[in-house]
């Protein structure tokens, strides 16, 4: 039986990726069934993450009704682009690595905007972990 200690070793002079060497161990051990469950145990832990994200993503669009606040108190395209971003962050999407143009974007419209009566509060916090403020308040909706 080859350990996973001989295969990592193996792996720093063959330049096998992590997965690579898993697969090795699995099929060199003769334990293919036993991988095999693994998997079924894998896809089950993904499946469950996906329910989880969803109902997470669920629970925030419920909590978010934001949509006529904001066409209400600013003009259309501030409202609906500011309604995407929201949008982006509800579904968890990083939005400073694929969408850098709309940090731009809330950095220099967010401070020229009054806050609007209701917002979405993680929203908000988010905002302020950037360092991104309403016009003229450090606190909205407090």
């Amino acid at each position: 039986m080859k350990s996973l200690k001989e295969l990592i070793a193996y792996q720093t002079l063959s330049g096998k990726q992590d997965i690579e060497i898993i697969f090795d161990w699995f099929t060199e051990n003769n334990m293919e069934i036993e991988g095999i469950s693994l998997m079924e145990k894998l896809a089950t832990n993904k499946a469950n993450r996906l329910a989880n994200e969803i109902d997470r993503i669920k629970g925030n669009m419920s909590m978010y009704a934001g949509t006529d606040i904001l066409f209400k108190e600013y003009k259309p395209e501030i409202a609906s682009k500011l309604n995407h971003i929201i949008i982006l962050y509800i579904l968890g999407l990083d939005i400073e690595q694929y969408y850098p143009q709309h940090i731009e974007w809330l950095k220099e419209t967010i401070p020229t905007l009054k806050c609007p009566s209701i917002f979405w509060r993680d929203f908000y916090e988010w905002l302020k972990s950037k360092g991104i403020y309403f016009k003229g308040e450090k606190q909205c909706n407090d």
